[in-house]
């Protein structure tokens, strides 16, 4: 399968064909992975972040001086 290479703004665009789309259930806004690997272009769709990654760079110097109320429980909470 080919595509072209098209203006969009100042950067360069690729169209992907929709049976590419359909087959790797990619959406639209979709984050995409680009890498070189042998001289080629690969696309790929971004993996989901673990916990780790997404908290990597939080900082927070808050910490709990005593235990906070939560008030009642109003559903299906488990008792501690």
């Amino acid at each position: 399968m080919q595509t072209k290479i098209a203006q969009w703004g100042n950067s360069k665009a690729i169209r992907i064909p929709s049976t590419i789309v359909k087959q790797l259930n990619l959406k639209e806004n979709q984050v995409l992975s680009l890498e070189i690997k042998d001289q080629a272009l690969v696309i790929k769709p971004k993996e989901a972040e673990t916990i780790q990654e997404l908290f990597a760079e939080y900082k927070t110097s808050f910490t709990y001086e005593e235990e906070m109320d939560w008030g009642p429980a109003v559903g299906d909470e488990i008792e501690w």
